[in-house]
Parts: C-alpha cells; structure tokens; sequence
C-alpha cells in the first residue's frame, strides 16, 4: 500500500511541473508624489500558483522644497509667510521666515508653521521644521521736526525763537543787545528775533540789528506788585516810557507778545533803594506767571546780576549779593519740564569800578556790554 501511494505522489507532481508557469508581475515604479503601486500577480495557465508578486514601485522623489519666504511688509505691515509646503513623498524643504519690512516701521516677518510632510509614497515626507523667525525690520526714520517754532518736548531745539530782552536801564540804554544780535548772526543763527515793546539803540555802532526789547530805564521792579492806579513813576525814569509803575505794565509788555526765551535782568534799581530780595523775587514771580499765561513754554534766563557800585551806596555791593544768593532757589521752586528757568551767572567776572566795566559804577560801558553778551549767547546757543 505505502508503495502505491509513493507512485501516486510522484505522478501528481509531474503532472503540476507541466502545468502553465506564471509570469511575474512588473511593478510599476512611483513616479512624482505617489509611490509606485505592486505589481500584480501572474496568471496561471491552469498552474496552482500564481507568479510572485511583483516588487513594490520606488517611492516617489521628495517634492520640492517650499519657496523662499514673502518679503517683509511694508510700512507696518506683516512680516512674509513661510515658504510653500514641502513637496509629496520626500519631506518639503523648511520654508524660510519672512524677512524684514523694506520700508522704515516695517515689522520684521514672522515664520508660520511647519511645511506639510508629501502625500503618498512609501516613506512620506516627514513635516518641515518651523520657519525660521526673521529679523525684526528698521526702526521708522525719526519724523521731521514741523516747521515753525518750539521743539518737540521741553529741552527741544526751537526753530525761529522769539527772544525778549527784560530788564531796566541794564537792558534798555546799554549795547549788549546789539552785541549779542552780532554773536548769534555770526555764529550762523540768522534765524530768530528779538521781541518788545521798546525799539531803542544807545548807539551801539552795530548795523541792522533787532533793536525789539522789553527794556525800561529807571524801573523798580517790585512795582508791579501794587495795585492798579496805586503806581507812581520813579524819578529816574524814562520819559518817553509810559510804564506806570503797577501791576498793568504787565498786560502792556507781554499781552500780544508771546516769548518763546526771555533774557531777564532785574532788580538793579530795587538793590539800588534797598528793597528786599523776598520782594524781588515775588515782582520775579508775577513777570512769570504772566509770561506763561501768554505762552506756557517759555524758556527764562535770569540773570544773577552784575555788581553795582554807584556813587553813595557802600551797602550796594553786598544787596546784590544778598539777592543772587537767593535767586538759585527762586529758579528751583519755579521751573518745570514744560517751562524751565535756567540761572545766568552775569556778576562773578564783571568789574562795576568806574572806567572797567561800567561808566558810572552802575551802567555797563562798551567792554561791560561785551561781558554781558557773552554769558547770554553761552546760555542761549544750545536753545537753537
């Protein structure tokens, strides 16, 4: 029986080796994105088995990296977006941030997400790493200063200062106006004015300049603290002034005028008939208030002032003294960011002696003038 099926088992297998012999199947490689797709199995021709299947197509090349990033927005717009997704099949390339705005303020572009992996094929793209952040853009250009007068802020550079010489005789019968109008045009600032109510040259010998100032020959300062109607015009005074020594000389000298800095040199005739530099300073207090009234920016120098020495007057020296001391702590308590006071040093190096800096021991004389205008010029160049 055991050799009968041997013969059997043999015979069937001849039979099966004659029987159609399956091709195999051909894959088709994967072209592009997709992966190429198996090869189909061989037909038997009447075989049992069919042909082996065929081998999987090559997974399609890596698409193409994403593009190069938009450009950063303009003016304040939005940086690029990140470059196109990566291609199918192989991961896409890293799409780089957007790069800096072009136009000043622009914002720098801001890298958005990963590239997509490739669709299909059989490794698929892996997702692309972030955009890289780009650079912030520039800053905007700083605006051009508007034309016109004032700065941008207090302490700003002005454009076209109105500038007004405030005082008494020192300023209005004496030539450092003209002196200073001589430093300042030929420092290269041509472009201001002087302001006032008075048009006066002592004879200064100086062509063309701005005779404009607020100069009142004989006044007594702490004046215009009184009352209107209460005033009465020192006898020194100049006749063809018509101040009237109260508070209404205030409305006369500033309404209409508004100042943009003021050179104040007051109080030498207060010294001189020995008021009090508490009163002094309170007539300081009142010109400031009017004057911010007019404009709120203002910018005053007051001057610590010159040393008197007039005929008669021992204590005069030391009055001045006594009032300078004070007028540090005046300028403190009153100045402010929008209207700052600043303290002109116009005593130490002036000689009030008869023949030096003065031609009476009180009015300065032409090299007195010359001292004047030089601290004021040192105080103003760096105001425009």
């Amino acid at each position: 029986m055991k050799n009968n099926l041997a013969l059997l088992t043999a015979a069937l297998l001849v039979i099966g080796a004659c029987g159609g012999s399956g091709s195999d199947g051909t894959g088709t490689a994967g072209s592009g994105s997709s992966a190429g797709a198996g090869g189909n199995a061989g037909n038997g021709a009447g075989g049992s088995n069919g042909g082996t299947t065929g081998a999987a197509g090559a997974s399609g090349s890596g698409g193409v990296g994403g593009s190069a990033a938009g450009r950063g927005g303009d003016n304040s717009g939005a940086g690029g977006s990140a470059g196109a997704a990566g291609g199918a099949a192989g991961g896409g390339s890293t799409g780089r941030g957007g790069g800096g705005g072009t136009d000043p303020g622009g914002r720098g572009g801001v890298g958005s997400g990963a590239g997509r992996g490739g669709s299909g094929g059989t490794a698929g793209g892996g997702a692309g790493s972030g955009g890289a952040s780009a650079n912030g853009g520039r800053g905007g250009a700083a605006g051009a200063g508007g034309a016109g007068r004032g700065g941008s802020g207090a302490g700003g550079a002005l454009t076209n200062p109105r500038i007004m010489p405030l005082g008494d005789s020192t300023t209005a019968s004496v030539c450092y106006r003209a002196q200073l109008w001589q430093m300042l045009t030929q420092s290269g600032r041509t472009q201001f004015q002087f302001i006032g109510s008075r048009n006066g040259d002592p004879g200064c010998g100086v062509s063309g300049y701005d005779r404009d100032n607020e100069g009142h020959g004989g006044y007594i300062v702490t004046d215009i603290l009184k009352a209107a109607g209460t005033g009465a015009r020192p006898g020194g005074a100049d006749s063809s002034d018509p101040f009237v020594s109260d508070a209404r000389d205030l409305a006369t000298w500033f309404d209409g005028r508004p100042a943009d800095i003021v050179l104040m040199h007051f109080g030498t005739n207060d010294v001189w008939n020995n008021f009090t530099p508490t009163n002094i300073l309170s007539a300081y207090t009142a010109i400031l208030n009017k004057l911010r009234a007019v404009n709120p920016n203002v910018r005053v120098l007051v001057a610590q002032i010159i040393p008197l020495q007039p005929s008669g007057c021992n204590d005069c020296p030391t009055r001045a003294q006594s009032l300078n001391a004070q007028i540090p702590t005046w300028a403190a308590a009153n100045s402010t960011a929008a209207s700052p006071i600043t303290v002109v040093d116009q005593y130490t190096g002036f000689n009030p002696a008869t023949g030096q800096d003065t031609s009476d021991g009180v009015h300065p004389n032409a090299a007195g003038s010359v001292k004047i205008a030089a601290k004021w010029f040192n105080a103003l160049t760096p105001l425009f």
